[in-house]
């Protein structure tokens, strides 16, 4: 399989969804979403360990919910690893239901 292959159906990022906080002129985390199959789809979360559990992570996850709300989208998806016991927690504290499957 190609790359060109695993990118039908993904669009550029959406901006109104994609957020990159500064703390104190730092980055400190970053969570960018773009669109596959017609619907909002996180694809990366990244926050630097000294910004970890102090809830940035569920912030920028309701920031992107309410964005996508206010676009018009009913939802949001995203992946996460089996075993990413923190992001995991963090995705149900902010409305995520688990599917399995692809």
């Amino acid at each position: 399989m190609s790359w060109k292959d695993c990118s039908t159906g993904l669009r550029s990022f959406i901006s109104e969804c994609s957020f990159r906080p500064d703390v104190g002129g730092e980055l400190a985390s970053m969570i960018l979403c773009t669109e596959f199959k017609g619907l909002p789809l996180v694809v990366y979360v990244a926050m630097l360990p000294e910004f970890r559990n102090r809830g940035y992570a569920r912030f920028l996850l309701k920031k992107v919910l309410d964005a996508a709300q206010r676009l018009g989208y009913g939802e949001v998806s995203l992946v996460v690893t089996d075993g990413n016991d923190a992001a995991i927690k963090a995705y149900r504290d902010v409305g995520f239901k688990a599917e399995t499957g692809i």
